[in-house]
């Protein structure tokens, strides 16, 4: 009985941004917008050479949020009111300057056009340095530099923990969400919550997005140690708060918590403790248990979440979850209620659901592997040519993957579904080898070779 296999688990610029300056253009009624709404359009450039600013942040508020946005790569922005309502247009990117420009809209549907133009921030490479001090594995995943931009901007935008500022807090149930369900974070939540929706902010850990606040929430709690925990960072919910790195489209209204561990690389599993139910000798219901992997590498996938859900057509429908240990090993132990569908889930990606067929299940121990596809299948594709070369009486293959491609009067060959890693492509004509060629193929990458044959 088998199924698919699951897994689980910038450097900044060393730039630090201070409060605002920056020159700005507006202008009125250069376009429309829908009844009762208002615009404003405009680019983010740097005030020296006018190069475009992308993933610079900016929101409308007055008393309150009102509406927000982020630049596109060639600087330009467009945030569109709900109710043309006044307000100052704020502007942040990590290595500039704030600035801040006061838009005021005198009737529905008005437009206002603007260029930012933002100063760059010198570097302070000083105060830097006493930081890196404290923790050179939050130096290099830039939180030391993010910190200093939030400072910066003047504003109550997060909050930092390091090592330092952890020492003697009280972390519930020796778990790494005791400091993000502080007091202090939780009034920091409160005040900024849109009327009866409560946003539950994104969660990441060690670069790791997790699909839902419920799965990452879990991770903190019961799949982190406090001793494994170096470094905690706390967004406010509200737009401009959240780094670009950590921004989706969830966390730019509703904050984020980022946690890093001492030992866990940028993107890759925390490392974790987990201890597998043993079933029983004499059972009376059925347990399983197997091994969750990437879909194309089969690499085993630590920390990946597993979700039994009992009966799940019916009104008291029940769902059990566990996660999977260093190894990528999973186990649930002594079920009796049926049916049963089996899911896996690593960071935001999750498997197909696996049904249980209760009518081959008996008492006892079933295997199931579980796929979950992380990486993605890549492509080799290519052309071979040269003078007097004939490429239909030639064949292709790569050296260890069971495909050969026989090119035709163009010379064209493709190589498609291809787990990340490195191959040679051989070239052969009448049985003999005419060229050899090393090839690295990333994850979900398209690779393309011109290949001349003499």
């Amino acid at each position: 009985m088998t199924g698919p296999r699951s897994p689980r688990t910038l450097t900044l610029l060393l730039l630090l941004a201070c409060p605002a300056s920056a020159s700005g253009q507006a202008t009125g009624d250069t376009a429309t917008a829908g009844d009762g709404r208002c615009l404003i359009i405009g680019r983010v450039i740097d005030d020296v050479d006018e190069s475009p600013i992308g993933n610079a942040s900016l929101w409308l508020e007055s008393d309150v949020f009102i509406a927000g946005a982020a630049s596109a790569a060639n600087g330009s922005f467009r945030i569109e009111t709900p109710d043309c309502r006044s307000g100052t247009l704020n502007v942040t990117m990590l290595g500039y300057v704030s600035a801040a420009e006061p838009i005021t809209f005198d009737r529905d549907g008005q437009t206002h056009q603007i260029t930012i133009r933002l100063v760059r921030d010198p570097v302070e490479v000083e105060a830097l340095e006493v930081e890196i001090a404290k923790s050179l594995r939050l130096r290099d995943v830039g939180f030391y530099a993010r910190k200093a931009w939030e400072e910066s901007t003047g504003k109550d935008l997060g909050q930092f923990f390091d090592p330092q500022e952890m020492e003697g807090r009280s972390m519930t149930g020796a778990s790494a969400l005791g400091i993000a369900a502080s007091s202090r974070i939780r009034r920091m939540y409160r005040a900024h919550s849109f009327g009866a929706i409560q946003c539950l902010p994104s969660i990441y850990i060690d670069g790791v997005h997790f699909r839902t606040y419920r799965r990452g929430a879990a991770m903190l709690a019961y799949g982190l140690r406090t001793r494994e925990v170096e470094g905690i960072e706390v967004y406010r919910p509200i737009w401009g708060a959240v780094p670009v790195e950590f921004r989706d489209n969830n966390s730019s209204t509703c904050g984020a918590y980022v946690v890093w561990t001492r030992t866990g690389g940028r993107g890759s599993a925390p490392p974790i403790a987990v201890e597998l139910c043993e079933p029983a000798e004499d059972p009376l219901g059925i347990s399983f248990g197997g091994i969750v992997t990437d879909g194309i590498t089969g690499v085993p996938l630590p920390a990946s979440y597993v979700e039994l859900a009992l009966d799940p057509d019916a009104a008291d429908s029940e769902i059990v979850e566990t996660i999977a240990d260093e190894n990528g090993e999973y186990r649930f132990c002594d079920l009796e209620r049926w049916p049963a569908t089996l899911q896996a889930e690593y960071g935001s990606r999750i498997a197909e659901a696996f049904a249980i067929d209760q009518t081959r299940a008996a008492p006892g121990y079933w295997a199931v592997d579980l796929k979950v596809p992380v990486a993605q299948a890549g492509v080799i594709v290519g052309v071979l040519s040269g003078d007097g070369f004939d490429p239909t009486a030639t064949e292709v293959l790569l050296k260890g993957y069971e495909a050969t491609y026989y090119p035709g009067e163009n010379g064209y060959f493709e190589f498609l579904g291809l787990p990340p890693g490195a191959y040679v492509l051989i070239v052969r004509r009448a049985g003999k080898e005419v060229l050899r060629r090393s090839v690295t193929v990333q994850s979900g990458a398209r690779e393309t070779l011109a290949l001349e044959v003499g």
